[in-house]
Protein backbone atom coordinates (compact mmCIF):
# COMPACT_ATOMS: atom_id res chain seq x y z
CA UNK A 1 0.00 0.00 0.00
CA UNK A 2 1.26 3.81 -0.90
CA UNK A 3 1.31 6.21 1.81
CA UNK A 4 2.14 9.89 1.53
CA UNK A 5 4.33 11.96 3.52
CA UNK A 6 5.88 15.36 3.73
CA UNK A 7 9.12 17.10 2.35
CA UNK A 8 10.21 20.01 4.04
CA UNK A 9 12.32 21.62 1.92
CA UNK A 10 15.70 24.26 3.14
CA UNK A 11 13.13 27.29 2.11
CA UNK A 12 10.51 26.12 4.24
CA UNK A 13 8.38 25.03 1.50
CA UNK A 14 6.14 22.08 2.05
CA UNK A 15 5.51 19.14 -0.71
CA UNK A 16 3.51 15.66 -0.35
CA UNK A 17 5.06 12.30 -1.52
CA UNK A 18 4.21 8.82 -2.31
CA UNK A 19 5.73 6.04 -0.94
CA UNK A 20 6.17 2.42 -2.27
CA UNK A 21 5.56 1.01 0.58
CA UNK A 22 3.48 0.73 4.00
CA UNK A 23 6.75 -0.37 6.27
CA UNK A 24 9.69 1.77 6.49
CA UNK A 25 13.31 0.56 4.68
CA UNK A 26 16.11 3.63 4.43
CA UNK A 27 16.61 1.87 1.18
CA UNK A 28 13.25 2.73 -0.43
CA UNK A 29 14.44 6.24 0.36
CA UNK A 30 17.67 6.98 -1.99
CA UNK A 31 17.79 10.32 -1.75
CA UNK A 32 18.17 10.76 1.81
CA UNK A 33 21.61 9.32 3.35
CA UNK A 34 20.39 9.33 7.46
CA UNK A 35 17.26 8.88 9.21
CA UNK A 36 16.41 9.69 13.09
CA UNK A 37 13.23 7.73 14.13
CA UNK A 38 11.11 9.72 17.05
CA UNK A 39 7.69 8.56 19.07
CA UNK A 40 5.28 8.69 15.63
CA UNK A 41 8.03 10.25 13.15
CA UNK A 42 10.60 9.30 11.31
CA UNK A 43 12.52 12.34 9.59
CA UNK A 44 14.64 11.46 6.73
CA UNK A 45 17.64 13.97 6.02
CA UNK A 46 20.91 14.33 4.23
CA UNK A 47 24.08 16.41 5.92
CA UNK A 48 25.07 19.50 3.59
CA UNK A 49 27.61 21.98 4.80
CA UNK A 50 26.92 25.47 4.83
CA UNK A 51 23.23 24.81 4.85
CA UNK A 52 19.80 24.71 7.09
CA UNK A 53 16.75 23.87 6.74
CA UNK A 54 14.23 26.41 8.55
CA UNK A 55 11.92 23.68 9.33
CA UNK A 56 10.82 23.60 13.13
CA UNK A 57 9.40 20.23 14.37
CA UNK A 58 7.74 20.41 17.50
CA UNK A 59 8.51 17.04 18.90
CA UNK A 60 12.30 17.77 18.51
CA UNK A 61 15.31 20.55 18.98
CA UNK A 62 17.20 19.18 16.06
CA UNK A 63 18.15 21.04 12.91
CA UNK A 64 18.50 19.84 9.70
CA UNK A 65 21.29 21.29 7.01
CA UNK A 66 18.77 19.63 3.93
CA UNK A 67 15.29 19.14 2.84
CA UNK A 68 14.07 16.59 5.11
CA UNK A 69 11.32 14.36 4.62
CA UNK A 70 8.83 13.36 7.54
CA UNK A 71 7.29 10.18 7.74
CA UNK A 72 4.42 9.16 10.38
CA UNK A 73 4.70 5.96 11.65
CA UNK A 74 2.55 3.68 13.87
CA UNK A 75 3.58 0.46 15.26
CA UNK A 76 6.13 0.51 12.96
CA UNK A 77 3.79 0.76 9.32
CA UNK A 78 4.11 4.03 7.81
CA UNK A 79 0.46 5.84 7.62
CA UNK A 80 -0.38 8.47 5.45
CA UNK A 81 0.41 12.26 6.48
CA UNK A 82 -0.50 14.70 4.13
CA UNK A 83 -0.49 18.66 4.23
CA UNK A 84 -3.52 18.79 5.73
CA UNK A 85 -3.47 16.38 8.36
CA UNK A 86 -0.26 17.84 9.41
CA UNK A 87 -2.01 21.67 9.92
CA UNK A 88 -4.77 20.47 11.56
CA UNK A 89 -2.14 19.14 14.26
CA UNK A 90 0.16 21.79 14.61
CA UNK A 91 -2.82 24.03 14.85
CA UNK A 92 -3.55 22.18 17.95
CA UNK A 93 -0.79 22.71 19.75
CA UNK A 94 -0.92 25.79 22.61
CA UNK A 95 1.19 28.51 22.27
CA UNK A 96 1.88 29.08 25.92
CA UNK A 97 1.49 33.45 26.44
CA UNK A 98 4.36 35.40 26.86
CA UNK A 99 4.75 36.41 30.11
CA UNK A 100 6.65 39.91 29.08
CA UNK A 101 4.31 42.96 29.75
CA UNK A 102 6.00 46.65 28.79
CA UNK A 103 5.64 49.36 30.90
CA UNK A 104 7.25 52.13 29.03
CA UNK A 105 7.08 54.62 31.51
CA UNK A 106 9.15 52.64 33.41
CA UNK A 107 11.18 50.56 31.06
CA UNK A 108 12.63 53.64 28.51
CA UNK A 109 14.18 56.35 30.79
CA UNK A 110 14.41 59.60 28.10
CA UNK A 111 17.70 61.21 28.99
CA UNK A 112 20.31 62.73 26.49
CA UNK A 113 23.27 60.38 25.93
CA UNK A 114 25.57 63.12 25.43
CA UNK A 115 26.16 67.00 26.42
CA UNK A 116 27.36 69.75 24.10
CA UNK A 117 29.45 72.77 25.76
CA UNK A 118 29.78 75.58 23.66
CA UNK A 119 33.64 76.02 23.14
CA UNK A 120 34.98 79.74 22.73
CA UNK A 121 36.76 80.62 20.06
CA UNK A 122 39.27 83.56 20.01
Amino acid sequence: MKCKFLVFNKMGEISEKITQSDVFEADLFPDYKHYKRYDNYIILYNVEENNKNLTVFNFTDDTYTSDVALIRIENDKIKNLTYKMYINQISKIKIEPNDYYSDSDTEIEDITPFTYTKLLSF
